[in-house]
C-alpha cells in the first residue's frame, strides 16, 4: 500500500516539474518576441562656437535605425524656449534614416547649452541631444 501510494506521488511530481518547466519556457519565449530597437545618431552634440544675435540658426540630426522593428518619434522635447524641434511622423524602417531638425533663435547674448529629448515608441528613456555656443552681437557680419 505505501509503495503504490509512493508510485503515485511520484508520478504526480513529475507532471508538475513538467509543467512548470513548460510554462517557464512559454513565458521566456514570449518576453523575447519583440526586437529591441537600436537608434543612432551621427552626431549628438553641436557646437555653434559664435554666432550672431536674432539670427535664426538651424541644425540637422540624423539617426538610423539600425533594429529589425520600424521605430518613431513619439515626441520632441526642448528644454529651451529658443529651441524649436521639428520631425517626421512618419515610421522609420530598419536600416533606414530619420533627421530631426532644430531651429534656434538666439534673442539674448551669452553662451548657451541647450538639450533636446527624443521620444521614440517603445523606448523607455529618450535619447538626448546637446546644442551649444556664444551669441555675440555681431551686426557687421555678412553671410
Amino acid at each position: 500500500m505505501k509503495s503504490t501510494k509512493f508510485i503515485r506521488n511520484c508520478k504526480k511530481l513529475k507532471i508538475r516539474i513538467c509543467l512548470a518547466i513548460y510554462f517557464t519556457g512559454a513565458i521566456f519565449s514570449c518576453s523575447n518576441k519583440h526586437d529591441t530597437s537600436i537608434i543612432s545618431f551621427q552626431k549628438a552634440t553641436t557646437d555653434f562656437g559664435q554666432i550672431s544675435i536674432n539670427r535664426d540658426t538651424i541644425i540637422s540630426f540624423e539617426f538610423s535605425n539600425l533594429g529589425g522593428q520600424p521605430i518613431s518619434i513619439s515626441k520632441v522635447v526642448a528644454d529651451c524656449g529658443c529651441t524649436v524641434p521639428k520631425w517626421t511622423d512618419d515610421k522609420i524602417m530598419p536600416k533606414q534614416k530619420g533627421k530631426i531638425l532644430v531651429k534656434i533663435n538666439p534673442f539674448s547674448v551669452g553662451k548657451f547649452d541647450s538639450s533636446v529629448n527624443v521620444y521614440f515608441d517603445g523606448e523607455p528613456l529618450p535619447k538626448i541631444l546637446r546644442i551649444k555656443g556664444n551669441i555675440e552681437y555681431l551686426s557687421l557680419i555678412q553671410d
